[in-house]
């Protein structure tokens, strides 16, 4: 098991742990959720966070650094939000996007069979190659005269 302490969070990865310990992971960190006031409990894809107990997730991140939300200043450029992420974690991002931006799914029908991302990629070295695609596109278009 992987325990990752983020800023404002802290993730408990059991993907490499034996399955037959899932059971106690789980009972271990609910309980931790349950004692420690201010704290929720959030799930992913053999993950469990830890997260603080407020109305604050992906997609309101995504909104704000668009110019959809109130606190942060918007980026002052011409833009179309693309989000790519790979996790049940990850569809509040998908759905904030999902009416003027791109959300892009990251993984086969099998691992994510129902999410707000309007597109998939099979595994992060097909995210690579698109986004290396998209930045040869962008800049061919920067160079065409008039543009």
């Amino acid at each position: 098991m992987i325990i990752e302490v983020k800023r404002l969070a802290t993730a408990v990865h059991y993907r490499l742990s034996p399955p037959e310990l899932e059971p106690l992971i789980g009972a271990t960190v609910l309980e931790v959720a349950k004692q420690t006031p201010g704290l929720r409990l959030g799930y992913g894809k053999k993950l469990f966070e830890l997260l603080p107990d407020i109305d604050w997730h992906k997609g309101q991140l995504v909104r704000q650094l668009t110019g959809d939300g109130h606190r942060v200043q918007p980026l002052a450029l011409p833009r179309t939000a693309i989000y790519i992420g790979d996790d049940v974690t990850d569809e509040d991002g998908f759905a904030a996007v999902q009416d003027d931006g791109v959300g892009i799914v990251v993984g086969t029908r099998g691992a994510i069979a129902s999410t707000a991302a309007r597109y998939r990629l099979d595994d992060v070295n097909d995210v690579r190659l698109w986004l290396t695609e998209l930045e040869a596109l962008l800049r061919a278009r920067r160079s065409r005269p008039g543009s």
